[in-house]
């Protein structure tokens, strides 16, 4: 049996076996850091039924793509969000992008 044939079949196993019912949310974004060089975003990541919560940045989501692409050719991996609002956009770290990006993240997840 080849590698990618290999994969398939263990990902196919993984999405139609019986811990299929597992749900991620990404939710709660919370700002640290005082200032443009150090602010950044995290977000609260919680599973059901296992009710695992864990605090991640955009790396961590980027990392996880990177990962997926990687072992997984051939499968469809969605796209992530934009790391940064669009030039000449004034970045709301509080608001609207966050939110936004925080969404996008739910649909990846």
């Amino acid at each position: 049996m080849m590698d990618w044939e290999r994969k398939w079949i263990e990902a196919t196993e993984i999405i139609t076996g019986q811990d299929s019912l597992i749900t991620v949310q990404v939710c709660d974004p919370e700002v640290h850091g005082t200032n443009l060089v150090t602010k950044y975003v995290a977000y609260t990541v919680k599973t059901e039924p296992y009710m695992y919560s864990v605090n991640r940045r955009y790396s961590d989501f980027l990392w996880l793509r990177d990962q997926l692409v990687q072992n997984y050719p051939g499968m469809v991996i969605p796209a992530l969000p934009p790391k940064k609002a669009m030039t000449g956009v004034h970045r709301d770290v509080e608001g609207d992008f966050i939110r936004a990006r925080m969404n996008a993240l739910n649909l990846f997840m």
